[in-house]
């Protein structure tokens, strides 16, 4: 199995959390079903989160040339997608007191490395085997 195969898995298990949670709080005959169902996948949510977090841990990649560990990567990824988010809101705002062109350009290079991160994270994805 690969890393990817247990990120996907992860997705999988939050949906069907997501989904039980609704039913959890409804009283019906199959409360109790559903109440245990629903801990048992937060159990197996907890264990596909520490296998992630010690393998994104313990596995490094080169980005642009520099080593750093997939959970750094991760980090590093969200950081640069939120800070393109706020630059992005405030290019919207329209602003006469801004420099939009300039803006742009930040952004631009934000999303740049964006994409050299994102792309080195899911070649990791798919390289990294699991026992």
């Amino acid at each position: 199995m690969f890393l990817r195969e247990k990120l996907n898995e992860r997705i999988w298990i939050k949906q069907k959390i997501k989904e039980l949670k609704k039913h959890a709080l409804v009283q019906t005959k199959q409360q109790d079903d559903v109440l245990k169902k629903l801990l048992s996948l937060l159990d197996d949510l907890r264990t596909v989160n520490l296998v992630i977090h010690k393998i994104n841990n313990d596995y490094t990649i080169e980005v642009a040339g520099t080593k750093i560990s997939l959970n750094t990567a991760i980090e590093l990824r969200k950081t640069i997608k939120y800070k393109i988010s706020v630059i992005s809101e405030i290019i919207n705002l329209n602003s006469d007191k801004l420099d939009v062109l300039s803006l742009i350009d930040q952004r631009d290079e934000l999303i740049d490395e964006y994409s050299v991160i994102d792309n080195a994270v899911s070649q990791a994805d798919w390289k990294i085997k699991l026992e």
